[in-house]
């Protein structure tokens, strides 16, 4: 049974995955927020904006309505490629500068269609301690609230201590569990894509 992505009225959106399934639970979610009329602000712990947009391309989504604090590039190569609708922070430990980042790319958006997708709370677990994941929660949550926005937070299920668990519960309105092992297998990406 496929689940529904409803947001802002749930609010907070827990998304539970397997590592086996990341890959696919993430363009499943970024698939059903997009067709369902959202804006989305990816930010990204566990790829570059640019990784990611080629994923959701090469794979037929229409990447225009997604924008992204991207937290890897400029630490991981020092230099950042030109890239549009993406506010690129210095290391995925600034909480700070993605909290700017995340407010800014905010303002330029309308609050009734726009949500927020956290990519991934187990990425973040590398390089930021539980105590500031906690602190920057709050910090999400509480934004969200007072702009009217939802968020889905993306986490592995299995590779998540049960305080960082409990943590997220508390945060979130609703848990969407993984899907069945045994679906469709993700898609492949296009080789061609043409203009009609």
């Amino acid at each position: 049974m496929e689940q529904s992505v409803s947001c802002p009225d749930e609010r907070i959106l827990l998304a539970l995955y397997s590592q086996k399934t990341i890959r696919k639970r993430n363009l499943t979610l970024v698939s059903r927020i997009l067709n369902a009329g959202y804006e989305l602000v990816i930010i990204a712990f566990r790829q570059p904006a640019s990784t990611l947009n080629s994923f959701y391309e090469q794979r037929g989504i229409d990447t225009s309505h997604i924008s992204y604090v991207d937290t890897v590039t400029k630490y991981s190569l020092g230099t950042i490629p030109e890239m549009p609708r993406t506010r690129f922070v210095a290391q995925p430990g600034d909480l700070t500068g993605i909290g700017i980042a995340l407010t800014e790319m905010l303002k330029e958006k309308d609050p009734e269609n726009t949500m927020v997708f956290l990519d991934s709370v187990n990425a973040m677990r590398i390089y930021i301690t539980p105590g500031n994941i906690t602190r920057f929660l709050h910090f999400l949550s509480d934004k969200l609230q007072v702009m009217n926005l939802g968020a889905i937070i993306l986490s592995a299920e299995k590779d998540t201590e049960p305080e960082m668990m409990s943590l997220l519960s508390t945060f979130a309105a609703d848990v969407l569990e993984d899907e069945a092992q045994d679906e469709e297998p993700e898609p492949e990406p296009k080789k061609s894509i043409t203009a009609e």
